[in-house]
């Protein structure tokens, strides 16, 4: 006749009420007990935990008239405390959050000198994807891989505003107006995802959105010799972006899709093989490109050699001043 059952967790002096049923249905005598107070009521959560939130949102249920009430959550490495309300509701600050990681809830008062804590009441950060929309009152400026200022506006609001670039979080005040802004330290890679969410006073979403760092142009590139000559077999170019270098000389164009890291010049050099040396004063365009578009040009003639010494022959062949033509001796 033994049983075991698992209920959830009550508040206490809660009427509970115990009965079995037969098979076709027969009830037993009724059982009757009140929960006992050993600790304060499971604090519960009124509002969804995201990665963007610096705070847990949360009531404790049928609070003591005149008791204090310390409310801990834990991060499993962390833990952060606040003093609930008269009406048991409390917003704590906390670390930073990971979405998909565990956190855990609890009430603490004391009673005769010796501190009780609350059963925990456990919550997973969940994916601010779900309550993405397409109608929001927030708007970024663009930003793309070579910026640091991440600016927007946020209509019919004022206050703070939580933003998440990558996976890292960071509270920022609006003006008067809804603007807001916020420098990184360093350049973010395109297609971060950056997310910006406010809250009501009650802890609600009041509006959330999102933007990616677009990819930037890549800069332009420098020539690591200066002069292309009618006898260069080679180009070598840097650049401090991983991109795809073009050399058009003439008609002609030639690519060099990968570079090789210098350390000592901080970028990519890029190497750029000619089937055979350009002619002199031919038009040379350089520049740099990746799926953003192609950099600023470069612009250079050919020029010739002056090192290589002119065969007298080819330079006495043609015409001279009179018209006749001049044929070199043999």
């Amino acid at each position: 006749g033994e049983f075991k059952l698992t209920i959830p967790v009550f508040n206490a002096n809660t009427k509970v009420k115990v009965y079995s049923m037969d098979w076709i249905g027969r009830a037993s005598v009724v059982t009757e007990f009140v929960t006992e107070d050993v600790a304060p009521n499971m604090p519960r959560y009124t509002q969804t935990v995201y990665a963007l939130d610096d705070c847990v949102y949360g009531k404790i249920p049928a609070p003591k008239t005149g008791v204090e009430y310390t409310v801990s959550v834990s991060d499993g490495s962390e833990e952060y405390t606040a003093v609930a309300d008269e009406d048991g509701s409390f917003v704590v600050q906390v670390g930073a959050l990971q979405e998909g990681q565990q956190i855990s809830v609890a009430a603490i008062d004391e009673v005769n000198g010796k501190l009780r804590e609350s059963t925990r009441e456990y919550a997973t950060v969940a994916s601010y994807q779900a309550i993405l929309t397409p109608y929001t009152l927030i708007s970024f400026d663009e930003i793309n891989s070579k910026g640091t200022l991440i600016s927007g506006h946020i209509g019919e609001y004022t206050g703070k505003l939580n933003l998440l670039i990558g996976t890292t979080r960071v509270t920022v005040m609006t003006d008067e107006e809804g603007n807001f802004s916020y420098t990184l330290s360093d350049p973010r890679p395109a297609d971060t995802p950056i997310v910006a969410m406010a809250r009501d006073e009650d802890g609600s979403v009041w509006d959330i959105c999102e933007t990616t760092v677009r990819l930037a142009l890549p800069d332009a590139p420098e020539m690591l010799e200066e002069v292309i000559y009618d006898t260069t077999q080679e180009i070598r170019l840097f650049c401090t972006d991983r991109a795809t270098a073009v050399v058009k000389i003439g008609t002609k164009y030639y690519k060099a899709e990968t570079g090789v890291y210098d350390q000592e010049l901080g970028g990519y050099v890029y190497t750029i093989t000619l089937k055979k040396a350009p002619k002199a004063e031919k038009p040379v365009i350089i520049y740099m490109m990746n799926a953003a578009g192609k950099s600023e040009k470069l612009k250079t003639v050919v020029e010739k050699d002056p090192t290589v010494e002119t065969d007298p022959a080819v330079e006495t062949e043609g015409n001279t001043e009179d018209g006749q033509r001049t044929v070199p001796e043999e």
